[in-house]
């Protein structure tokens, strides 16, 4: 059995995580079949890939993009006006393709 962090030397983040980590454990100890020592042997290959550092980029950029788009959304929040009616943002339609002229012969 692993030893469990108490939540007061762990900050809400580090929390959320390990409660993900937990319940990802706990399926895969529930999964017909599975065994925890090629998961272990897996690992070491795993991590010299180059597919996996990519993919490990585009998640963290992924991220990155998500925690600043909620910053500047909680920038506007604090300052918008309080009892103010919120205007609709419009948003951008997607450019649609011109079709070619047509030829005349």
């Amino acid at each position: 059995q692993q030893p469990k962090a108490t939540s007061s030397t762990l900050s809400p983040e580090e929390q959320k995580n390990l409660e993900h980590f937990n319940r990802i454990d706990q399926i895969l100890r529930d999964s017909p079949g599975f065994d925890p020592m090629q998961l272990v042997n897996l690992v070491p290959k795993l991590v010299v890939k180059p597919e996996l550092h990519w993919m490990g980029q585009q998640v963290v950029s992924g991220l990155a993009q998500r925690a600043i788009a909620r910053m500047v959304r909680e920038l506007f929040v604090e300052q918008s006006v309080p009892n103010s009616p919120s205007i609709p943002v419009p948003t951008a339609e997607p450019a649609q393709p011109a079709l070619p002229a047509a030829r005349r012969s």
